[in-house]
């Protein structure tokens, strides 16, 4: 990993900790043990089906980032179901719209992360630059 890239993520994490402290939010509040369970086994499991030996890194980070926006949507569906099934207890509110809420935000940071690597990836291959001049 270059300079740029350990500087880059440096300020992306300082970014969102600024963020969410800033707007009074707790930094633990973004950490759903559910949420990330969903999406991190949907990934897996999505990974685990299209292996395929021929397989390049490029297409597993391209799977990868469409299997974390799937298990991302169904983990956000699955909250909510949860949720209107016990607004009796407003308890489980929080909890519940925290899972499913959380999970598209966790789908949504493995695909920016996965689509950058592919195309950094490409790039280094000099397929990007190909692709571009036609």
């Amino acid at each position: 990993m270059s300079k740029q890239n350990i500087f880059g993520v440096i300020i992306w994490v300082a970014a969102l900790a600024l963020m969410s402290t800033i707007e009074g939010m707790r930094v633990f509040a973004f950490i759903n043990i559910p949420a990330l369970l969903w999406v991190s086994m949907g990934i897996v499991g999505a990974l685990l089906i299209t292996k395929d030996p021929s397989q390049s890194r490029n297409e597993k980070l391209k799977v990868a980032a469409h299997a974390a926006w799937m298990t991302g949507i169904i983990s956000f569906a699955v909250g909510l179901v949860t949720m209107l099934s016990n607004l009796d207890d407003p308890k489980m509110i929080g909890p519940n719209l925290a899972v499913a809420l959380l999970s598209i935000l966790y789908a949504a940071v493995v695909s920016l992360v996965c689509n950058t690597l592919a195309l950094r990836h490409e790039a280094k291959t000099g397929r990007w630059q190909q692709a571009a001049t036609r």
